[in-house]
């Protein structure tokens, strides 16, 4: 919802609305510019949208369920105290 905001935003902070930029004519024209960011942000949104989709259900075609563990490793490290980071300690 908030892409598509976006778009509405900057289709609107292009320009007013005009006739098409047509060689050979005369008037004024709207400004092509935010028109084609916005359909290249429709069309990236819409692959981006279709990979995660795709490994989605290459997921769960795999394991049979869609359910995300809990490494128990990773609840080790996030539980043990930042000894390793440096904080501004001179030693």
């Amino acid at each position: 919802m908030l892409g598509n905001a976006v778009n509405l935003l900057i289709l609107t902070s292009g320009s007013r609305p005009g006739s098409a930029p047509i060689v050979g004519r005369d008037g004024s024209f709207t400004d092509p510019v935010p028109q084609a960011l916005v359909l290249t942000a429709i069309v990236i949104t819409f692959g981006v949208l279709s990979f995660l989709l795709a490994m989605a259900y290459r997921g769960w075609t795999i394991d049979g369920n869609d359910e995300v563990e809990d490494d128990i490793a990773d609840r080790r490290l996030a539980e043990e105290p930042d000894e390793h980071l440096d904080h501004g300690d001179p030693t």
